[in-house]
């Protein structure tokens, strides 16, 4: 039996609208089935700072990166001219890559696009401007604003998740100090927040009405009550146990105290890797909606029961530390693409691993749980690995799927990759510059940020 694709079309919204896609981080797009991508390049937009986070697509296709030179862009994404910057800070490093959402505000007559992303040392909402004309035409656009910002007592490098599915619009956040939150959209007021006790480098899923969050170090997994911040269970994979499977609520209505000290987690471009680091690993949500998939420094890659955080397998057949790529879901049978330091581009069987039905409002009919919580034995179940793939350089970037199950990834010297399921390159092409960003999917094509402060696109 097929099981069902994951709700990648939210609301009626389609694109690339956040870090993964989707708040499931899929990294898959099935919606766009016409698109095949070629390994030639529609044009190249250049900022004055590194891209370290990926472009986001918005459902009329603009593009939306962000750059260490302090400014968040819009860039049409037929031409590549720019459409509007904003600055959040001159010369700020933003690590966070945007997500973009259309809010509805009861001040105004229309729903806006707003873009959401992370700063320094506060979540920022701009609200794009609106054509005052022809949108090719050069002033064309009117000038962005700032809706609201949260402060944060210690750098954001994830990226915002948003609630697209149930209407709420909700977004949700980690820092480098620990502190989850979740914040309402109209006034950035913050619902709830978390101490997770560690810091926060990668962003959170969202599924079934649970957040997933894992710490940088020392390596935890958390699942919230996206409603309350109420701890569902959370998880240490290097002993495989769960520690807590309930907990008290996050601190409704404030904003927590700093437990520690900002950790040194800054690194250079010639050291990928560095020691103080688990998790720079976003989660992804299993194609049934059983488990949550992560990757860790140590290069072993873990499936977790997602109603329980049980570990459901790992894979310790020596894949090479992964620092920064995430896992990529396929939408035709649930394999599990990722990257790693070694420069392998791994493919994991994924799948279910028994078919107990799995509870909860959005599971859907095909979602599964392990309700024994045991854990297979190593590299068996979905951690199997099915093939590796050699690249040119160490993988930072996280693979994107479009169609066909075809899987474009980059390399750190910045070679693109277009790969079959069966794992043969279809093409590569070597870029101006290295990279750790991560391709984002769209109608005309794939969109990837550089270190020399290029975003490129890829026909379609």
């Amino acid at each position: 039996m097929v099981a069902a694709a994951l709700p990648v079309a939210i609301s009626g919204v389609e694109g690339w609208p956040m870090y993964g896609g989707t708040a499931v981080h899929s990294r898959s797009q099935p919606n766009f089935t016409n698109v095949r991508v070629q390994q030639d390049t529609r044009w190249v937009f250049k900022t004055n700072g590194w891209i370290y986070g990926a472009p986001c697509v918005g459902v009329d296709e603009t593009v939306y990166a962000s750059s260490w030179d302090g400014g968040l862009y819009a860039i049409n994404a037929t031409d590549g001219s720019q459409q509007w910057r904003y600055e959040v800070r001159r010369d700020e490093q933003i690590w966070s890559s945007p997500t973009v959402a259309v809010v509805s505000d009861s001040l105004l007559s229309t729903p806006v696009v707003v873009v959401y992303v992370g700063g320094n040392q506060s979540l920022l909402a701009i609200t794009a401007p609106q054509s005052t004309g022809s949108g090719s035409a050069p002033g064309a656009w009117s000038v962005p604003t700032l809706k609201w910002a949260v402060k944060t007592r210690a750098p954001i490098f994830a990226s915002p998740t948003v609630d697209l599915d149930s209407g709420s619009g909700t977004i949700y956040i980690g820092s480098l100090d620990g502190t989850f939150l979740a914040v309402e959209p109209t006034a950035g007021r913050v619902l709830w927040s978390f101490k997770a006790g560690g810091p926060i480098y990668a962003s959170a899923t969202l599924y079934a009405g649970v957040v997933y969050v894992a710490t940088l170090f020392p390596g935890n997994v958390f699942a919230l009550d996206a409603q309350t911040g109420a701890k569902k269970w959370s998880t240490s994979t290097s002993t495989s146990t769960v520690r807590s499977r309930s907990g008290a609520s996050g601190a409704a209505f404030g904003m927590p105290l700093v437990a520690a000290p900002l950790p040194a987690v800054h690194r250079e471009p010639a050291t990928p890797l560095s020691a103080v680091r688990t998790y720079t690993s976003s989660p992804s949500m299993s194609l049934q909606g059983d488990a949550v998939y992560l990757a860790d420094q140590e290069g072993r890659f873990v499936a977790l029961n997602a109603e329980t955080g049980a570990l459901l397998c790992a894979n310790n057949l020596k894949m090479g530390p992964v620092d920064g790529s995430s896992p990529a879901i396929s939408f035709q049978d649930g394999s599990v693409y990722i990257g790693a330091l070694d420069s392998y581009l791994y493919k994991l069987s994924g799948g279910a691993v028994n078919t107990t039905t799995r509870s909860g409002a959005g599971a859907g009919a095909n979602a599964r749980d392990n309700a024994g919580g045991g854990a297979a034995a190593d590299g068996g179940g979905p951690c199997t690995e099915v093939w590796k793939v050699k690249l040119d350089s160490p993988i930072q970037s996280s693979p994107a799927i479009g169609a066909g199950g075809i899987v474009y990834v980059s390399s750190f010297k910045s070679t693109m990759y277009a790969i079959t399921p069966a794992g043969t390159i279809l093409w590569s092409k070597e870029l101006s510059s290295t990279s750790f960003s991560s391709p984002a999917l769209g109608r005309k094509g794939i969109y990837l940020g550089l270190n020399d402060g290029s975003v490129v696109a890829f026909s379609g």
